[in-house]
């Protein structure tokens, strides 16, 4: 089960809302010139985040 961390609405939970409702991947974000630098590094943080669950996932 992947388990999201609490995200903070104002930042973290509203750019992953933009991503979902956008059907973007983290990489297409991220190079969108639109997105700037501190909302592509919260986009990275959260990849991060995601992706060691997927890879703890995998594992069991």
């Amino acid at each position: 089960m992947l388990r999201l961390p609490a995200l903070n609405p104002a930042t973290d939970g509203r750019t992953l809302a933009g991503l979902l409702q956008q059907r973007l991947t983290f990489d297409e974000a991220m190079a969108m010139p639109e997105h700037g630098l501190l909302e592509r590094q919260r986009m990275k943080q959260l990849q991060r985040a995601l992706f060691a669950q997927l890879d703890m996932a995998m594992v069991r």
